[in-house]
């Protein structure tokens, strides 16, 4: 072929300018030269109408210009044959472009009916079947396919031979992820053809891997067309059969309910259009199979084998469904809804009421009666099933019977049915579910019309459920009335009282709430009566209970449209401005009523329908705001009813924070006098004493207002005010605000309440929000005013409390703790909401902080804490060389210790208890280094200086240190968590490592500071060890998940641990001496037992145990005592799963024991001889408990 293309000009040019593209073609292929034909069919490309041509030719022509191509199409495949692998590449090339318009040529002469019957042109499709699978140009393969398939559809002679490599070109194609319904129609159109191929035959192998592959291949089940080809597999091959049932049943578990659905249709369309012989294959070794499987898988498995099977049990109405349903289910469904097993009966109960009922037409009238019996007699057992989940499917599947077969079922059964359902398990007091399928049920019935006025009968019986004890149970009872509601023949409120409702309305949740709304919302809402009744309901709704009243509008958006909702509040709105003026509103489009039902004596009904129209406002605010004229409309509406009663009902604490809340949905431009006023009230917030919500709501307009700035301004005034002395204070700060000076007030009543409002724009997220929006500076320059508060606690804590009149400053503790508190909270808070900001600037402060504590704070907790106010300075002079500095470990954090700054403020410090402020102090610094841990604000130098000042703290006041244990305990977890998150430079060992030994080191630090504390005071409270528990839980599981993975773990800790352990024990024996034996974990002492307790619940109690064989075999326990507490130790913890170290540990101790008899005197009667035997039997006992 090379050589035919490498010519540069043809020998006869096939198409000179007097001959006609029919004779060009003949003349082009006349040579059998494939240059002739390619320059032909490229030069004329998209020129020439190839079926025209086609068409036009006649029988011997169509016969030469096939003879032709077959001999190219031979010639040139062949040839690859005697190819070099190098030379194949571009020969099989050429090969395809030679391929192509011969493709195009073919397509075109099979439309032409009369040409199709070329011998040379079926041997020229056969050939190109047989290299469709190797050919690489998706155009040509596609092209090839196209003429493949048109043959078979056209039913031509040779398409058998054309058949095999067609259809398993097109199953490639259905096979991919991009499978479209065109293709799955495509192998549809070719099923006939693959009951040709024979599947015994090894060379059929392939075709069955891919056909096994479509059959769980979910794009290709999900088509309809799909489903169909693959139900016709099962007609091929018997033994096929089982291969396409075994693949189908491999992926039930994974894939989609809507698949599932298709493999039902799937298998009915196998068993449907299949002779006797397939179809008994299919019902004995598939659908049986399905149905075996649907009764005894374990949840929720069974669901997706019913799922399948429910397309047979939808079409019991087609023929043969039902006897062969009959046939399959008779030999299991009845045994299984007898078995032991509570799931195996429930799978079979869902199967039961789904395909009720079962009866066979071919059958006698008395055996179709004994079916329907046994299926009723099995329903009625199923109802009163020992296993709840059984009775609630009972329930739900006898009801659903009941909706489809009222009129079928005889009165009787109906009647017996009901009761047994109302009477009895209605009341299940045993299962909330069953009570809950109940109504659900009896919803489902109300469904039928005909069953109604039998409903209307039997609710006296079940209307108590409304106050049942179960939420699900009221829930779903008030489904049921809201199912009646729709039944003319019912009654809703003749069955149940309005005032039973609101009462529950009152005491419910949002979700019974949300449903008793709907159900009285026609009651209490209609848009076409006149205001005057509107708010008459309004009043009786309010009147009978004002809580259901609030909750009752939180949800009547749900059921009106925007428009009524803005028009609801603009009457509620109409009708307290009425009430205010004492006149309607005559000039109000709206307006449609003259008469006055709320006077402005009715203060409580006006704040109650101030509150209504905020929260419906506050409910349809997201979609208003879309609504740009509506939204305008309603706020500028709502501004004038504001400016015009607010004056007249401020007094009024209920009606100024509804009207507040009102003016949060107001543009402060729409209230420029109402917003000076609240700003004023802001600016008074220190001197009013209001309660937290009054000062909320306050607040929250100011906020909406986007006054957040001027609130943190008078923030900044306040505190400096009360924490600056007079004669340091100037006239205006550093940023020109004014500040007017003021004698100091000892309740520091201003500053008290700048932390308070402070703590609340933090806490609040709108406030929050706006703060790191629009005012960084602002609250930055609070927290570096703040700063300065620790120099206040130092000189409190120096002053001793002495009070120095000249400066006229007051502090109390109270202040000073909760500026402190304040201080690192806004350090912590800028971090958290500042992206891009250094978080080393806020570790490094917090470790100076702690320095300062260890330097300043912690040597008055060293003090007696039964002396609470002592003389520092006397104590400075005198009992201070007690007080060592600690020292102080070289991490960068000491490093960068800076001097203090000295400060020259003659402060005056009012301290009744200055223990109480540096323990007020010290817990706030655990607090926020353990939320600081948690946000992942910390690092190793924080870490290890937390570390020492816990140590400190424990070392210099056992008694504080107790209380604070579960503060220590929360800190350590929280810093193991952090240690132990997997970040940059954490992968390497030295890392790792580190981490583990500082984990070890907290446990060890905390557990014999425990130890120790419970040895000598037996009085700790059970709540501190409660408050440690779940910390110490956490932290020892952190600890052993991550060293035991990564195989870091040391002996420490639980070194530790054990020998506090052994240490306590031998405590008692001295102290008690003989004692009775110990047989459980906790009635060991305290101690002990605590940590005893935590390492069985996390399954670490053989790691203790390996540690006490140690321990053992060391000789370290070297005492009488020692051994005697240990014997009992290991007669308590026996009972443990500890494994085959218990037998060890028993072996070791005899050889040390009788060491220790040898050291003792002869005589009988000295309490170390009985102390022996003591331990003796002990370790007999163990022995024998041991080999039992």
């Amino acid at each position: 072929m090379r050589e035919i293309m490498d010519r540069s000009e043809p020998s006869d040019p096939p198409d000179s300018p007097t001959t006609n593209p029919r004779d060009a073609l003949l003349q082009s292929v006349s040579n059998n030269t494939p240059q002739d034909f390619m320059n032909f069919m490229t030069k004329h490309a998209g020129k020439i109408n190839l079926k025209e041509i086609m068409s036009s030719l006649s029988k011997n022509q169509n016969e030469a210009l096939w003879t032709s191509l077959e001999n190219m199409c031979i010639t040139e495949i062949l040839g690859l044959d005697a190819m070099s692998e190098d030379e194949k590449v571009q020969g099989k090339t050429d090969v395809e472009k030679l391929l192509y318009p011969i493709s195009l040529l073919a397509l075109e002469t099979l439309d032409c009916l009369d040409n199709c019957n070329s011998e040379h042109f079926l041997n020229t499709a056969v050939l190109l079947h047989g290299i469709l699978q190797s050919l690489e140009r998706a155009a040509l393969q596609n092209n090839l396919v196209n003429l493949l398939e048109r043959w078979w559809l056209k039913d031509l002679p040779g398409k058998e031979e054309l058949y095999p490599e067609t259809i398993i070109y097109l199953l490639n194609k259905v096979l991919t992820p991009k499978t479209t319904k065109v293709d799955s129609k495509r192998l549809w159109k070719l099923r006939e053809g693959l009951p040709l191929i024979d599947l015994n035959n090894e060379s059929s192998n392939h075709l069955k891997r891919l056909l096994l592959k479509c059959i769980t291949h979910e794009p290709l089940v999900k088509h309809t067309e799909g489903a169909k080809f693959l139900g016709g597999l099962f007609h091929l091959n018997l033994q096929f059969v089982e291969s396409l049932h075994k693949a189908v049943k491999s992926i039930i578990q994974t894939c989609s309910e809507q698949t599932l659905l298709k493999y039902g249709e799937m298998y009915f369309h196998a068993w449907q259009f299949c002779n006797e012989i397939f179809q008994d294959k299919i019902e004995k070794h598939c659908i049986q199979d399905l149905m075996y499987y649907a009764i005894r898988v374990h949840r929720p498995y069974d669901k997706r084998f019913r799922m399948i099977l429910r397309h047979f049990h939808e079409s019991k109405m087609r023929r043969g469904v039902d006897a062969m349903l009959v046939q399959l289910y008779q030999p299991i469904l009845w045994r299984y809804l007898k078995v032991e097993s509570c799931t195996v009966r429930a799978n079979a109960a869902s199967i039961l009421f789904e395909v009720f009922p079962l009866q066979d037409p071919t059958t006698t009238k008395e055996e179709a009666d004994g079916l329907m019996q046994l299926q009723f007699d099995n329903i009625n057992n199923l109802l009163f099933d020992e296993a709840p989940l059984i009775r609630a499917k009972a329930v739900t599947g006898v009801c659903t019977i009941l909706t489809l077969y009222w009129k079928l079922i005889p009165v009787a059964v109906i009647s017996s049915l009901l009761k047994k359902v109302v009477n009895d398990l209605a009341n299940d007091i045993s299962s909330v579910d069953v009570r809950v399928a109940v109504f659900q049920g009896l919803k489902l019935v109300l469904s039928n019309p005909l069953s109604q006025p039998t409903i209307k009968k039997l609710f006296p019986v079940f209307k108590q459920h409304l106050f049942d004890n179960s939420e699900k149970v009221r829930f779903a009872f008030i489904g049921l009335l809201l199912a009646v509601q729709q039944c003319p023949i019912i009654k809703v409120f003749q069955q149940v009282s309005m005032d039973d409702l609101l009462l529950r309305l009152k005491e419910d949740g949002q979700q019974v709430s949300w449903a008793i709304s709907k159900l009285i919302f026609s009651s209490y809402i209609d848009h076409d009566i006149p205001d005057n009744e509107k708010a008459s309901r309004l009043v009786h709704l309010i009147e009978s209970s004002p809580v259901a009243c609030r909750k009752f509008f939180q949800n009547i958006h749900n059921w009106m449209s925007l428009e009524q909702s803005v028009k609801y509040v603009k009457f509620l709105q109409r009708t307290v401005r009425a009430s205010a003026i004492q006149e309607t509103a005559e000039d109000s489009e709206d307006s449609d009523d003259d008469s006055i039902l709320v006077t402005a004596n009715d203060t409580h009904i006006i704040a109650a329908f101030l509150e209504a129209a905020v929260l419906l406002w506050k409910s349809i605010e997201p979609t208003l705001r879309k609504k740009k004229e509506q939204c305008e409309s309603l706020q500028r509406i709502s501004s004038k009813f504001v400016g015009n009663i607010f004056g007249r009902f401020s007094a009024n604490k209920r009606i100024f924070e509804a009207l507040l809340m009102m003016c949060e949905y107001i543009p402060k431009s729409f209230l420029p006098d109402l917003s000076k006023r609240i700003m004023k009230k802001v600016e008074n917030l220190p001197k009013a004493k209001l309660d937290p919500d009054y000062r909320s709501s306050v607040l929250r307009a100011v906020v909406s207002w986007g006054q957040v700035g001027d609130v943190l301004e008078m923030i900044y005034v306040w505190l400096y005010r009360e924490m600056t002395p007079n004669d340091l204070q100037q006239s205006r700060t550093s940023k020109g605000r004014r500040v007017k000076q003021k004698k100091q007030d000892s309740h520091n009543s201003e500053a008290m309440t700048a932390l308070e409002v402070l703590d609340y724009l933090i806490v609040t997220k709108t406030s929050r929000d706006l703060i790191l929006a629009t005012q960084r500076e602002g609250i930055t320059e609070i927290v570096n005013f703040l700063s300065g508060i620790k120099q206040h606690i130092e000189k409190a804590l120096k002053s001793g409390g002495q009070q120095s009149e000249s400066t006229g400053m007051i502090l109390s503790d109270k202040l000073m703790c909760e500026a402190f508190s304040m201080y690192c909270r806004l350090q912590n808070f800028l971090y958290m909401y500042e992206t891009g900001k250094d978080k080393q600037a806020t570790i490094d402060a917090m470790i100076q902080t702690i320095l300062w504590a260890e330097r300043e704070v912690l040597p008055v907790l060293t003090m007696s804490e039964e002396k609470r106010v002592v003389d520092i300075a006397t104590a400075t002079g005198g009992s201070s060389t007690d007080i060592t500095e600690p020292a102080k470990k070289k991490s960068r954090g000491s490093r960068r210790q800076k001097k203090a700054r000295s400060t020259s403020w003659p402060t005056v410090i009012k301290s009744t208890n200055i223990a109480s402020l540096a323990e007020t102090t010290v817990e706030t610094i655990l607090t926020i280094v353990s939320d600081m841990a948690l946000i992942g604000l910390a690092d190793r130098d924080l870490a290890n200086q937390i570390k020492e000042f816990c140590d400190l703290l424990m070392t210099r006041s056992q008694g504080f240190a107790i209380r604070m244990l579960p503060k220590i305990g929360q800190l350590s977890e929280q810093m193991a968590d952090f240690l132990f998150v997997p970040r940059e430079g954490y992968k390497t060992l030295d890392e790792v490592k580190r981490s583990c030994d500082y984990v070890s080191t907290s446990i060890s630090r905390v557990v014999m500071f425990l130890a120790r504390v419970l040895q000598h005071d037996k009085t700790t409270s059970e709540k501190i060890l409660n408050a440690l528990r779940p910390h110490l839980n956490c932290l020892m599981k952190s600890y052993y998940d991550e060293t035991l993975e990564k195989e870091t773990a040391d002996n420490d800790a639980m070194s530790n641990i054990m020998t506090s352990v052994i240490t306590e024990m031998k405590f008692l024996i001295q102290q008690e001496g003989e004692i009775e034996v110990i047989n459980r974990v906790q009635d060991l002492p305290a101690f002990s037992a605590f940590i005893l307790k935590i390492l069985i619940k996390q399954k670490y109690h053989g790691l203790f145990m390996f540690e006490l064989l140690s321990c053992i075999k060391s000789n370290a326990i070297n005492s009488l005592h020692g051994m005697c507490g240990l014997l009992h130790l290991i007669h308590a913890i026996k009972s443990e799963k500890t494994g085959a170290v218990i037998k060890d540990i028993v072996k070791s101790i005899k050889l040390p024991l009788n060491e220790l008899e040898s050291g003792l005197d002869e005589d009988e009667d000295t309490p170390e001889r009985y102390l022996y035997k003591d331990a003796v039997q002990v370790l007999i006992i163990c022995e024998r408990d041991l080999d039992k």
